[in-house]
């Protein structure tokens, strides 16, 4: 320790007695994607509220760039019935497309295949067969109906009729067909369709084709632009192939790759533009089902080991490049066919940051966790979550309001773990954009190095968990260095002591609390912060006597404890529109109440009118309904929007809604005065039997309404406008239903 002395005039001179311990460094780990694992199972069944095709099997189906749509045809059903019915996937719903008239539709069969078939030339279908036996009938998709375009002359160059064959669109407006049987027996041809016609592409020499016959599996690998052939059955021992061939646009070529699936026919297969690789699902050997999933990337298969799905054999399945998933469509099992629709995306937020305002172990500091959205990660606000997991030892803060979201609080959460946080967004946010978390109040975990892989981000829409690049480091402060600037100061007068906290190899320590202390004069302020390098700094005034004066630095000892972390005040609502509007209080006060929320730009739009679908949403925020478990019975329930679906079942269930005579409940109608009246005397259990509700215009309030109407006047819920007029026909506007319901919960407070 180095003493200095104050001389004999009026100046002084400082000591510096130093202590250890200490706080930390803010740090930011850079930003990329590292396998993680999945966050949810890769395959998801479908939710199919509204009809769709029957359990099938030996259909077709093909993805058409075109209209953004999948395209179904044909098969047989469970009764071994041929079918020739045409459905269309939209990403969320089966529709029925078969033309009205059956000229316009190919006749029933199955086997036959489909392919899209280029820009504006719609969906390819060729081959099957029924009982009378094989088709060499081409026909093409137009958006509506099916036209038959085989020639009058299928006697040359022109491939025969098949069944079990493999056909897959190659780009440049061509598709490749391969293989199969016929009605002489097995075939090894090669064609192509160009948009107008077939041309006969089977290589010379037979070694340059492959050996397998029919019930291959065939797939277009866009990046590595060739064409992929998979097992299938051969006309030698053993009869079942594991076999990889390539086109290359003259010959077939036999690849040897160091692994492969096990040999099988009827196999599913498509690329996935996402990840630039072939998927192989499913398929069967010696009459069992596989339930595998494969990953071909132009030069070796890997297989995918959280497949999660059921024994398939026989499904359809193409890549839907629009929505940026794979759709598969039913397919058997050993004893039962599905009647099912699975989707297969797997994608992740990638440019993961994660920075913390201090690097000293268990130090309490606040979180930045940065990402982008994916191309097809899309968040809606109020439903879709995100997922965050921090090493262990380090506790996140249990409070929702201590997340936020590109500025806005957390509307959920979920504390999986003291480590892992799942946080439910409060507004959308688009695909492709940089998403910004704020966590205030977290413990960091002990002193030590942690690896990227212990900070990991998912979304419940990207499934694939993302891991920062790099790790964090947390340190332990070890000794600090503290300098006086000038060094001799005369009495009374100020000197700025600085110093820098440090850990083990002279590492700075970020974030730290250090406080001072002296054996005489004050400082203004008792403690210091360290900054990002580790330095603090305070200003001293010197006594009013000349002497010898200790400053003492020492860094604070106080791990987090989220527990004493200070109430954070929920943020106030604020809308750029309400500004003297009539309603302006009660908006606000709704929207701390949860009732309502405003739009992504900041607007509340009071004289918007509300729909049917949108009120249910307010009344269940209001009443805090919990059914998690009703159901949507309503005829048109495939129309409501998922941020509705679950609101519209609740209050469905809680008896306050109700269907038309026709079992709809007509989501996107706009609701009107008399319906609000209804729902609202429902949720009061009010008798609602007045025969008169005492407005200027009883006459126009619908007899089912009036008992409503009288109760709503009566308790001040709902007044008249104008000349004393109730305007039952009249739709609600977004004030009116935020003020409605909060007089409402005032209502049921009184009772």
């Amino acid at each position: 320790m180095d003493k200095l002395f104050a001389n004999a005039r009026k100046s002084w001179i400082v000591t510096l007695i130093i202590g250890l311990f200490g706080v930390s460094l803010p740090h930011f780990a850079g930003a990329a994607v590292g396998g993680g694992g999945y966050s949810q199972p890769p395959w998801k069944e479908v939710d199919q509220s509204s009809p769709g095709p029957v359990a099938r099997f030996a259909s077709a189906m093909a993805y058409d760039e075109d209209s953004g749509s999948t395209l179904l045809f044909g098969g047989v059903d469970i009764n071994y019935d041929d079918l020739d019915d045409t459905w269309m996937w939209d990403g969320q719903r089966w529709t029925d497309v078969t033309p009205a008239d059956p000229s316009d539709s190919p006749s029933t069969r199955i086997y036959g295949e489909m392919a899209y078939a280029g820009p504006g030339k719609g969906i390819l279908l060729f081959g099957g067969n029924d009982a009378a036996g094989i088709f060499n009938e081409t026909w093409l998709w137009d958006g509506t109906k099916w036209s038959n375009v085989t020639p009058a002359d299928t006697s040359a160059n022109y491939p025969p009729g098949r069944i079990e064959f493999s056909m897959t669109y190659i780009g440049d407006g061509e598709v490749l067909l391969y293989g199969g049987w016929g009605e002489n027996g097995d075939l090894k041809d090669t064609w192509i369709w160009n948009g107008t016609s077939w041309r006969d592409a089977t290589p010379a020499d037979p070694n340059d084709s492959p050996t397998t016959i029919n019930r291959t599996s065939i797939a277009y690998d866009k990046k590595n632009d060739q064409v992929v052939l998979f097992g299938g059955y051969t006309s030698n021992f053993p009869y079942v192939s594991n076999t990889t061939w390539i086109w290359d646009g003259l010959k077939w070529n036999l690849r040897a790759p160091a692994a492969s699936p096990a040999p099988r026919v009827f196999a599913s297969m498509a690329y996935d533009s996402n990840l630039e690789k072939v998927i192989l699902v499913g398929g069967e050997a010696g009459y069992i089902p596989k339930d595998d999933v494969w990953f071909w990337d132009g030069m070796n298969w890997t297989e995918q080991t959280e497949a999660n799905l059921p024994q398939l054999s026989l499904s359809n399945m193409v890549f839907d490049s629009g929505r940026g998933q794979s759709v598969l469509f039913s397919g058997y099992s050993e004893d039962y066919l599905f009647e099912k629709t699975w989707t297969h995306r797997i994608s992740a937020v990638s440019n993961v940051g994660v920075a913390s305002g201090s690097n000293a172990g268990e130090a309490a500091a606040d979180w930045i966790v940065e990402f982008d959205t994916g191309a097809y990660g899309a968040l809606e606000g109020g439903s879709d979550t995100l997922t965050l997991h921090v090493p262990s030892g380090t506790t996140l803060p249990a409070s929702n309001l201590n997340y936020t979201i590109n500025g806005t609080a957390s509307s959920a959460l979920i504390q999986n773990a003291a480590e892992e946080a799942t946080i439910t967004l409060p507004q959308n946010v688009s695909a492709n954009s940089r998403v910004s978390v704020a966590i205030r109040g977290v413990a960091n975990p002990p002193a030590g190095s942690y690896g990227s892989n212990n900070f990991t981000v998912s979304t419940s829409q990207d499934i694939v968990v993302a891991s920062a690049a790099s790790g964090l480091n947390f340190l332990v402060p070890d000794h600090i260095a503290v300098g006086a600037t000038p060094a001799q100061v005369l009495t009374g007068d100020s000197v700025s002591v600085t110093g820098v906290v440090y850990g083990v190899g002279d590492l700075p320590v970020s974030g730290v609390g250090v406080d001072l202390a002296a054996s005489s004069g004050s400082f203004g302020s008792a403690g210091a912060m360290t900054d990002a390098n580790g330095r603090f700094s305070a200003l001293f005034t010197a006594p009013s006597s000349a002497g010898d004066v200790t400053i003492t630095a020492v860094t604070v000892e106080d791990p987090a404890d989220p527990s004493s972390s200070p109430d954070i005040e929920e943020p106030k609502p604020a809308f750029t529109d309400i500004a003297g509007h009539w309603g302006e209080a009660d908006i606000l006060d709704a929207a701390r109440k949860g009732i309502v929320e405003g739009y992504p730009d900041g607007s509340y739009r009071p004289n918007r009118t509300v729909t049917r679908a949108e009120f249910a949403v307010m009344l269940t925020n209001a009443l805090k309904l919990s059914n998690q478990g009703a159901i949507l019975s309503f005829k048109d329930a495939d129309r409501i929007g998922q941020w509705a679906r679950a609101a519209v079942a609740q209050a469905a269930g809680a008896g306050l809604i109700q269907g038309d005579a026709n079992g709809n409940f007509r989501p996107d109608a706009l609701i009107t005065r008399a319906e609000m009246a209804v729902m609202v005397a429902r949720a009061l259990s009010l008798a609602a039997d007045a025969r008169s509700a005492g407005f200027a215009d009883d006459r126009d309030i619908p007899d089912w309404a009036v008992g409503a109407a009288a109760e709503m006047k009566k308790l001040d819920i709902m007044r008249g406008k104008g000349d004393n007029g109730f305007f039952p026909k009249d739709p609600a506007t977004r004030a009116e239903a935020a003020t409605v319901l909060l007089k409402t919960l005032a209502a049921i407070a009184q009772k």
